[in-house]
């Protein structure tokens, strides 16, 4: 075995979710670090919060990944006294790199999607919509059978429960069919248009408006937000999983584990 660099695990990341693959909106890859760093140990997370950072440092990490990027638009100055500019300073100070992968995850083999899919017990799973904004790419949505009909309520029960959710809000008919839903983790409100002609009763998502509401009642379908952090937090463990043995095929030393103090920022009372 050798000493896995930060190097090794970015090209880990490229084989799973190639950069290219981002859209070009987005800030995905290595935020703030060296290549040449080591990365013996590695956390996964969705979030490069304050406290994971400070949790990551506290236990000697050297590498994080998350999903979401740390630096999403540019910056005007390095403030080390806004939220920003403290993880950065940590970050740096205690030679911790952080990387992103964000919507390249999304639309990933073994991605966000479909994880999320597969947690649903989707089948015969698809893209939704057209590729995205660069040719060929697979679209970030997918869409999948459920294994028999329901009801949409017992769908978001079950939905719910197989998220392991306290939030689960719906908009339809409580007693109307769904055999095909669509699904996208985080927030998918920019894809509803593709999910209105997809065929599919049902779009589980999270981040969904009063008027999206309106929108797909109006067409007699159906909406299931199980919130952002719900939908996407499957992908922590399986990104752990998923990096750890591509860095292992290749003969490297690091230990990969999914950051277990994350929560949703929302309290449901």
């Amino acid at each position: 075995m050798r000493e896995t660099s930060v190097k090794d695990v970015m090209g880990a990341m490229e084989r799973l979710a190639p950069g290219s693959t981002a859209e070009d909106r987005d800030n995905a890859g290595l935020q703030v670090g060296d290549r040449a760093w080591p990365a013996r140990s590695v956390w996964c997370a969705l979030d490069p919060l304050p406290d994971v950072v400070l949790a990551a440092v506290q236990a000697g990490v050297n590498m994080l990944v998350t999903h979401h990027p740390l630096l999403f638009t540019p910056l005007k100055s390095l403030d080390l006294a806004t939220p920003a500019g403290k993880i950065l300073s940590l970050a740096i100070s205690h030679r911790l790199a952080i990387f992103c992968a964000h919507t390249n995850l999304d639309r990933a083999p073994g991605g966000v999607n479909d994880v999320l899919a597969e947690q649903l017990g989707l089948l015969d799973v698809t893209g939704l919509g057209a590729p995205g904004e660069k040719d060929g790419l697979r679209p970030i949505g997918l869409t999948g059978t459920l294994p028999a009909p329901m009801s949409l309520a017992a769908f978001a029960l079950f939905a719910q429960n197989a998220l392991d959710t306290p939030r689960a809000r719906f908009a339809g008919a409580p007693d109307m069919e769904v055999r095909k839903a669509a699904v996208c983790g985080g927030s998918g409100r920019s894809l509803l248009k593709e999910f209105f002609r997809s065929g599919a009763e049902v779009f589980v998502t999270g981040d969904l408006g009063y008027h999206d509401a309106r929108q797909a009642e109006e067409r007699g379908l159906a909406l299931l937000d199980l919130g952002h952090f719900a939908t996407e937090r499957l992908i922590v463990p399986a990104l752990a999983n998923a990096l750890g043995r591509e860095l292992l095929k290749e003969g490297c030393d690091a230990v990969v584990s999914p950051c277990g103090i994350e929560r949703d920022p929302f309290t449901w009372t």
